[in-house]
């Protein structure tokens, strides 16, 4: 008796050795899930801090535009100059140098720092940054011109460039109906992070760029503006940012250095994928947090991450509150134990009753979604016909207000058993809603899917049903084609029961684009 008493009291331990464990378990995986909530949040907010920064800079490109750009003088002066020799461009170089110089000092003390005209061949006319640098053909190194000189759009993001790296908001050109070009007012990432970081008394902020891009885009006597991160040798600082040290709030260029050399090497081997990051990092007796962003080109590439640095405050906070956790749940596991086996016992109940009409008892709106973009789908990939069936019940409001919503009840009950053992067990039928029902028939064409509609029609038609007598019903039959999405199928096959409905009810009608039948 002892042993066997004993050998009960063991495997009793062993349960609950077991579900103390389990229970730890789930208390791990909720404190990643606030973790990765959390750094999601660090996500957004970086996101969000970067792009308000630049809306502001975009407002203030197109008021540039508007008024010192789009006007009579400079864009003859660009025209005259896209059709003229070399000696003419010096010439109107010059003019339009000297009639924006003081206009651009202005941008610059609005931290505006590119300034730069284009022709139609994306050939540089005129950089008020460098006036200097001109004639190079853009269309290989910036895809912004190209584009903007190709489909004579104005187009806006981040870009490497020959000289800078920025954002830039580039306006397409045009005088007396011919296109003469373009013009591209820019940020710089140094101007940008300045005002970040005097907004952002808690924060610094910094930027890495592909050594590989920079290195094919930039001109080679201005490749000295970079310099090899301390974060991986494949990517690059732009010194312009990193030697502001009077606007950091943390840490200076050589304190950037050593906190991102402290940093876990295996923890950044991962870079080439453009992967958010977040890395918790111990310097200088002091914990940070770095928060890495990918930054994407105007043609949607990665070309580098946008970075911030914090103090690690919040996420002590999380993994102290996680150890509370810990601590509550080892009291509590048996509980929770208990509930999750009735969550599971239920689980599948509960997802029955989810998709299933409580009414009629077949497939509800939820459920006839999930079928028919999955159908879609397959017969995208199969090439198969797929065909629907939308048909409600005629004057049902009159069977309503007449007998009462009980009897309307029966009759909706009646109609969706007696639909549903006269069709294939590979189709799918749901109540729509109200007195709509849908059919979904697999590997049918329009004909038969007709066919079939006005085989149900008639059988609806012979039909008695209780307090009522006889009903009928309208359907609209519509066969899926491949460029369809959800919401064609749908409407097309409402319009085209509308038809049925509208030509007299009692009747199926093919949507019409693709032919019309009523009976």
């Amino acid at each position: 008796m002892k042993n066997v008493i004993r050998k009960r009291k063991y495997i009793v331990c062993l349960i609950v050795v077991f579900l103390y464990i389990l229970s730890l378990e789930i208390i791990n995986s909720k404190f990643h899930e606030k973790k990765d909530q959390y750094y999601s949040d660090k996500y957004n907010e970086l996101e969000f801090q970067l792009s308000s920064t630049l809306n502001n800079y975009a407002d203030f490109s197109s008021y540039f535009y508007e008024k010192f750009i789009n006007n009579d003088y400079v864009l003859s002066s660009m025209q005259k100059a896209y059709h003229g020799d070399e000696v003419i461009r010096d010439n109107i170089r010059k003019e339009l140098y000297e009639y924006f110089i003081d206009d651009y000092n202005l941008m610059k003390n609005y931290d505006i720092r590119q300034f730069h005209f284009h022709f139609p061949d994306t050939t540089s006319f005129l950089r008020m940054h460098a006036p200097n640098k001109y004639g190079d053909i853009l269309k290989d190194a910036r895809y912004s011109v190209y584009y903007v000189n190709k489909y004579k759009k104005y187009i806006s993001g981040f870009e490497e460039g020959k000289i800078f790296n920025g954002f830039r908001y580039v306006y397409p050109l045009r005088y007396k109906d011919e296109d003469i070009g373009s013009a591209e007012v820019s940020v710089s990432m140094s101007t940008v992070i300045s005002m970040l970081t005097k907004g952002n008394k808690n924060k610094d902020y910094t930027l890495i760029l592909s050594k590989k891009v920079v290195e094919s885009k930039v001109f080679k006597d201005y490749l000295s503006n970079y310099s090899v991160s301390s974060i991986s040798d494949d990517f690059l600082f732009d010194n312009n940012f990193n030697n502001l040290k009077e606007e950091r709030n943390l840490v200076d260029r050589s304190g950037l250095k050593g906190l991102f050399d402290s940093i876990e090497r295996k923890k950044l081997k991962h870079l080439d994928q453009y992967k958010n990051l977040n890395i918790i990092v111990e310097y200088d007796n002091k914990s940070y947090e770095i928060i890495m962003i990918p930054i994407y080109n105007i043609e949607k590439i990665p070309v580098g991450y946008f970075i911030s640095i914090s103090p690690n405050i919040r996420y002590n906070l999380m993994y102290q509150q996680n150890l509370l956790d810990i601590s509550i749940v080892s009291i509590i596991f048996l509980f929770i134990m208990a509930l999750a086996y009735y969550i599971s016992k239920n689980r599948e109940l509960l997802i029955n009753l989810s998709l299933s009409d409580r009414l009629t008892k077949i497939d509800n709106r939820r459920k006839f979604d999930k079928d028919l973009n999955r159908e879609i789908l397959r017969s995208k990939r199969s090439n198969e016909s797929l065909s629907v069936i939308m048909f409600d019940i005629d004057n049902f409001k009159n069977v309503n207000d007449t007998y009462g919503h009980h009897i309307g009840d029966v009759v909706l009950e009646k109609l969706a058993r007696i639909i549903k053992e006269n069709v294939r067990f590979e189709d799918f039928l749901a109540r729509f809603g109200g007195e709509e029902f849908i059919l979904i028939l697999t590997s049918t064409s329009k004909i038969d899917a007709f066919n079939k509609a006005e085989k149900l029609r008639k059988l609806v038609e012979e039909t008695n049903f209780q307090s009522v007598g006889n009903i009928t019903i309208s359907s609209g039959v519509y066969q899926f084609k491949s460029s369809d999405t959800y919401d064609d199928v749908i409407k097309n096959v409402d319009a085209a029961m509308y038809d049925a409905k509208k030509s007299g009810k009692n009747k199926v009608c093919i949507f019409k684009d693709e032919e019309e039948v009523s009976i």
